[in-house]
């Protein structure tokens, strides 16, 4: 169940909205990520688990934005573009069929293992290739 916010908080998320920079491969905090992580706990009850991929990061400051009503940051990829990162990850020798990962399922998302010089991410593709700015480990995702 979603928390209220206090004043503080409220304050606190108002003014760092303006300040985080969201790019198609990072979210720059610009020194306010614990910050952030505590809010979002208050707020949802658990603590955000952020790794290198830009969904979580994403997913925290859309967090953020919903506690004061303010609009989600456009994550929805075009069809289009789904189906090419699909094609692209199905041809790929990272891709893990079974789980329909980029490497081993959750556990390279922690401690990846390079195939190929490529660090793969760990991630569930099917919900992956659906993010607008998700990126591709291997950069080979047209931006």
């Amino acid at each position: 169940m979603r928390q209220p916010i206090t004043p503080a908080q409220f304050d606190w998320i108002m003014s760092i909205i303006p300040v985080v920079e969201v790019s198609r491969d990072k979210v720059d905090w610009h020194g306010n990520l614990e910050q952030a992580k505590a809010i979002c706990k208050h707020i949802t009850g658990r603590t955000p688990r952020l790794g290198t991929c830009i969904t979580c990061h994403l997913d925290l400051y859309n967090e953020l934005r919903q506690a004061v009503n303010l609009p989600l940051l456009g994550r929805k990829a075009s069809e289009g573009m789904v189906e090419q990162r699909k094609e692209i990850c199905l041809s790929c020798p990272i891709f893990h069929p079974k789980t329909m990962s980029c490497g081993r399922l959750g556990l390279d998302a922690l401690n990846p293992i390079p195939v190929d010089g490529v660090e793969p991410c760990g991630c569930y593709l099917p919900i992956k290739w659906l993010f607008k700015f998700a990126t591709c480990p291997a950069d080979k995702w047209p931006k």
